[in-house]
């Protein structure tokens, strides 16, 4: 396998490549940001930390879209889909929040700033993405900047130089950025996996076809050699989903049952045995995740209306509770740092996504369009995500908003279709 270093140069290179093409269209821009920002590049490139090469790209594709776009009062518009106004509520309950925060520092460096960025993106995302072709290019970008956060983690697996051992399993992760963590690598092949699967259905061409299931066994591999209990009942709930959206699901069934037996004896000897635990286990790290929810709701008791701030659960959780972990629940953290406000806000959001991905799947299912596939893998990556939701904290990155603003993207372009089709 190529070394860390040899990828790392390649994604940087694209990157600057992509932001010479959006001179000539500003959509490349948004995938060089798209590339940056997930990346964490000046993570592994301290130079271009210090010149702030997020902000510098964001801010040229921002220019950029202003003048080259003109529609971006009527898609910025709240009016212009649910989804747009819902975000909005909750940026604004966010900020609300951080008025009264815990801690000013610990909110505005580590949460506030961080969600800024992503609002950003979600309205990059929705002003820029106005075709099939585009949503099809940047879920393969998706797709291949989840490889590239875990490429660490991979290459310790397959080179056996693992980070550390954990009850027993041999754990292989990345050390910086969005995988860093038995947990978060997990999440972060979880999330994709489902739209790297759906892709090789979506695609006609057998080279895509071939791709996208390889990137799928790497992703499976990166959830493997995370270790992490709650990313192999993910893959559970994925392959159940896989089987649900199938129209034959009897083949569905089949075929998943035999993946998963045969994948067994690829397994290294003892993680099956840590799997295992899953029924019936009580250790410290299966209870904090309910003791997370119950603490979030006990911290919106206390603060009901704004919760203890954005980012600050861990801080009032130590004051109030004598812990200071982590929630380790998407829900206990909602609850938590935004309290009933960010509650119902969030809770609005989620549902119409959902709704945008139904009704634009109606749409092209009536014509018997392909994308489907897209949208049923969008649909089932976000299923996931908010099972894993119980196991893990996850409000402020970008997957729910980048999801959202596909939401709306795949919407927009089901009603151009059914409008061209009227006509």
């Amino acid at each position: 396998m190529p070394s860390l270093e040899t990828i790392n140069l390649c994604g940087t290179i694209v990157i600057f490549l992509l932001l010479a093409l959006s001179l000539k269209n500003v959509f490349f821009g948004l995938l060089a940001y798209f590339l940056a920002m997930a990346s964490r590049i000046g993570l592994h490139y301290p130079a271009l930390g210090k010149v702030r090469i997020e902000l510098t790209i964001a801010l040229i594709v921002l220019i950029a879209t202003f003048i080259s776009r003109k529609n971006i009062g009527e898609k910025c518009a709240l009016t212009y889909n649910p989804v747009n106004k819902y975000m909005f509520c909750f940026f604004c309950v966010i900020m609300a929040s951080f008025v009264q925060t815990w801690d000013y520092a610990e909110s505005w460096e580590f949460f506030v700033i961080e969600f800024i960025k992503v609002y950003v993106f979600f309205v990059m995302i929705v002003i820029l993405l106005e075709s099939e072709q585009d949503i099809r290019l940047f879920l393969w970008v998706f797709a291949l900047v989840t490889i590239w956060l875990n490429y660490e983690g991979l290459f310790r697996y397959f080179s056996e130089q693992h980070s550390y051992q954990f009850q027993g399993v041999d754990v292989a992760i990345s050390s910086k950025g969005f995988a860093a963590g038995h947990v978060a690598a997990a999440n972060m092949q979880l999330q994709c996996l489902p739209v790297m699967i759906y892709l090789a259905f979506y695609e006609k061409k057998l080279i895509f076809k071939i791709f996208a299931c390889i990137l799928s066994v790497l992703s499976v591999l990166g959830v493997i050699a995370s270790g992490s209990r709650g990313g192999f009942l993910g893959l559970i709930v994925i392959g159940i989903l896989f089987v649900y959206f199938s129209k034959k699901r009897t083949l569905a069934l089949l075929v998943c049952s035999s993946i998963f037996i045969v994948s067994l004896s690829f397994l290294p000897g003892n993680y099956m045995g840590w799997m295992g635990s899953i029924v019936g286990y009580a250790d410290d790290s299966a209870t904090s995740r309910i003791t997370g929810l119950i603490n979030g709701i006990e911290m919106m008791i206390r603060r009901p209306i704004l919760g203890v701030g954005p980012g600050c659960y861990r801080l009032a959780r130590k004051a109030w509770f004598g812990w200071g972990l982590e929630s380790h629940n998407h829900y206990g953290q909602v609850m938590g740092d935004l309290g009933l406000a960010g509650t119902i806000a969030w809770g609005f959001f989620i549902v119409y996504v959902f709704k945008n991905l139904s009704q634009a799947k109606k749409v092209f299912q009536e014509k018997g369009h392909n994308i489907v596939f897209l949208i049923i893998g969008i649909q089932v990556a976000l299923i996931v995500r908010l099972f894993e939701g119980m196991f893990s904290h996850s409000l402020y990155i970008f997957f729910w908003y980048v999801m959202a603003a596909l939401s709306i993207a795949l919407l927009k372009v089901s009603e151009k279709e059914d409008q061209y089709e009227t006509a």
